[in-house]
């Protein structure tokens, strides 16, 4: 212990010796190391971290599928929904939702929000304890019962000002009078962006089989998997296929884990680019072990006469080693700093859909990360040069040391071969660069088959209750249409149910049959579809 304490004394005296040298390494380590830091801790919030839910590995998404027909992830229908509920043995809860916009009032101004209609076990699924009140019930969807809500922490507290007495206050929404039973904890807002969630009675009878709008989800038993819960919802699907033959044939069902499903789209994306920063981070590395051979050539007659005076190679090579760690941890502690700067940054960047990004937070896994990352650093970089300035001959050490000393032909050829591969790493990254700003170029060439130039889009929403009839909500969207039409500058007004690229598109499929043909299985087929206006 001793000994160590003279080499870390010595270490100190040694880089306070040349403060640039020393700076310029913190530096480039830190920078290094903390972009390392600050993306792991992205890939450990989306990807290695379990979901917040109790159990979440139990917690499964269930799609639609047809291959024949082209159809990768579809929605279901209310009528299979609930033949599968009935039907399984693999599944403790099984619910459905439907995510779009409401709108609310509680006595202010109304406001389009985010709104959730789940059926009975949708709560029960995620085993998520309301902060106030109550979550949603099963008698609650039944008919005749007094409409109910449960709301999203962020709306809780940016609508009601966190008021912890809004349970069983009455606000309206979609135009009717409704109870506020609950509020949900911070964090709970599945389906994503969800503000309120609102019960959704199942009335099979009145929908068609080919009508697929409802979102699935379910737990598993303990002991079941995911592959068995395919293996009989293929069955099922199957006997289902048997029963109606013209709406559910060729139809399967998709069982994804949650957390899967939630990350996949992102899941490549974040590990290419943790390899991208791990690269620059290997260049950095590259950078100071071509730094530290130049040092120890400078340093030739320094350990000549320390080898002289009875020092062992592994004594000199303990003492170079020292100084690269102290170098790298020091690098380490500013890295951990700036990976924190940096992780905010990243937050604040990245698109507004971006599963779990708002979870990210330092733990004990990125702390242990960072550690461990810094000191295979001081060793990647420090263990080449500390080898190669150990092994010079004494007698040329001496006579390098008095003139100056340049390495020997074995310094300059390590030298050379950590250029090499600091250019080698260099070029991988500026050509995945290039690639990607071109890949980026042409995202912003491609035509989205529309001219958006001079385009102004708005949401409006409206309560179901505020019209009679059809004739009536129809009415009034012609004369608010032609209100906007008559407005100086406008050129022409369109409505859709759901803008294009908006976020918000809805995954609705429903079958068809093409005119003048008979109405056969091999003649229907299905397609999404989107209600607009002539104008659109």
């Amino acid at each position: 212990m001793e000994t160590l304490f003279k080499d870390l004394r010595y270490g100190v005296r040694s880089l306070l010796k040349q403060p640039a040298f020393a700076l310029v390494a913190v530096i480039t380590l830190a920078l290094g190391i903390g972009g390392n830091s600050a993306m792991f801790s992205v890939v450990n919030a989306v990807l290695l971290r379990p979901l917040q839910y109790p159990e979440s590995d139990r917690i499964v998404v269930l799609e639609g599928i047809n291959p024949s027909k082209g159809i990768t992830q579809s929605n279901m229908s209310i009528p299979d929904f609930v033949d599968w509920q009935g039907q399984n043995q693999v599944f403790e809860q099984m619910a459905g939702f439907i995510a779009g916009g409401s709108a609310l009032n509680n006595g202010d101004e109304t406001e389009r929000i985010h709104g959730t209609l789940v059926t009975a076990d949708f709560f029960s699924i995620f085993r998520t304890p309301s902060l106030l009140g109550r979550s949603l019930q099963s008698d609650d969807a039944q008919p005749g019962r007094e409409p109910v809500m449960v709301l999203s922490y962020g709306l809780w507290q940016r609508r009601f000002g966190a008021n912890r007495g809004v349970v069983g206050s009455k606000v309206m929404l979609q135009g009717q009078s409704t109870t506020i039973v609950g509020v949900m904890p911070a964090g709970f807002d599945y389906p994503a962006q969800t503000e309120i969630w609102a019960p959704f009675p199942l009335e099979p009878a009145k929908e068609a089989r080919d009508d697929r709008f409802l979102s699935v989800v379910a737990r598993l038993k303990p002991g079941e998997t995911v592959t068995q819960a395919r293996a009989q919802m293929d069955t099922i699907n199957q006997r289902l296929a048997q029963s109606y033959h013209e709406t559910n044939s060729g139809w399967t069902v998709k069982v994804t884990n949650l957390q899967e499903r939630l990350v996949s789209d992102v899941r490549l994306s974040l590990l290419v680019l943790l390899c991208a920063v791990a690269f620059v981070l290997l260049i950095a590395c590259a950078n100071i072990a071509n730094l530290l051979l130049a040092r120890a050539a400078s340093r030739q007659k320094e350990i000549s006469v320390r080898t002289a005076l009875g020092a062992s190679r592994w004594r000199i090579v303990r003492q170079l080693l020292t100084e690269s760690l102290l170098l790298s941890i020091v690098g380490g502690a500013f890295g951990l700093l700036f990976s924190v700067w940096l992780t905010k940054l990243l937050i604040a960047i990245s698109p507004a859909y971006s599963p779990r990004f708002d979870e990210i937070r330092p733990d004990a896994r990125v702390l242990i990360f960072t550690v461990t990352l810094t000191l295979i650093t001081g060793l990647v970089f420090g263990l080449a040069p500390a080898l190669q300035a150990s092994r010079s001959d004494l007698t040329e050490g001496l006579k390098e040391g008095v003139r100056g000393g340049s390495g020997g032909a074995r310094g300059n050829r390590l030298r050379r071969l950590v250029m090499v591969a600091e250019i080698a790493m260099s070029f991988i990254l500026l050509v995945g660069a290039g690639l990607l700003i071109k890949s980026f170029q042409h995202l912003r060439e491609v035509k989205p088959g529309f001219n958006a130039d001079n385009l102004l889009t708005m949401r409006v929403s409206v309560p179901p209750g505020k019209f009679k009839d059809d004739g009536q909500r129809r009415q009034f969207f012609q004369q608010a249409g032609e209100h906007i039409q008559s407005l100086p500058g406008v050129q022409s007004v369109g409505m859709v149910l759901s803008l294009p690229l908006g976020g918000d598109t809805w995954n609705v499929w429903r079958g068809y049959i093409r005119e003048g043909r008979p109405a056969t299985t091999d003649e229907a087929g299905d397609a999404a579809y989107l209600p607009a206006t002539p104008e659109y």
